[in-house]
């Protein structure tokens, strides 16, 4: 029997080299949904929606789904089985298209550690501030202690 669902890939952007977000759209048997979803990198080497460490009720919060009605689009809460078909698909579409976009892959998951390094120095820098104005308030502190065992 052919599956009658087909996912149509309109976006896909990976974020680091765990986490994919993809976007497109969802024909499950002659119903068509706008769908996306966070895809993750498994221990089994496969990717699949969701973080592996959450349960399937968690996971399931990562997809979503949407209709169009005059130009506009708003969520939906499909069936389960559109939903299971669905997510099947695009976690299809993910795991074809991640072995020829490794380069793709890698250059977000670059990216992505960039932006920790440079998050990461603005608060060693905040920290720095932080402590140096510690320091001055424990020197007016110490000076005023010694101040005061002088007169007493």
């Amino acid at each position: 029997m052919l599956s009658t669902t087909v996912f149509e890939s309109k976006e896909v952007t990976p974020v680091d080299k765990t986490h994919i977000f993809l976007k497109g759209e969802t024909r499950v048997r002659g119903k068509t949904h706008t769908t996306s979803g966070h895809f993750h990198l498994w221990t089994d080497g496969k990717w699949h929606l969701g973080d592996e460490n959450k349960k399937d009720w968690e996971r399931s919060q990562y997809a979503y789904f949407l209709d169009t009605m005059k130009d506009r689009h708003f969520v939906v809460d499909p069936t389960a089985n559109f939903k299971k078909e669905a997510i099947e698909a695009m976690e299809a579409f993910v795991n074809e298209w991640t072995p020829n976009n490794a380069e793709t892959i890698w250059e977000a998951h670059q990216r992505a550690l960039q932006q920790r390094l440079d998050v990461l120095r603005e608060k060693h820098q905040d920290a720095k501030k932080i402590l140096m104005g510690i320091g001055k308030e424990l020197g007016a502190a110490r000076f005023e202690l010694e101040q005061w065992n002088k007169e007493h």
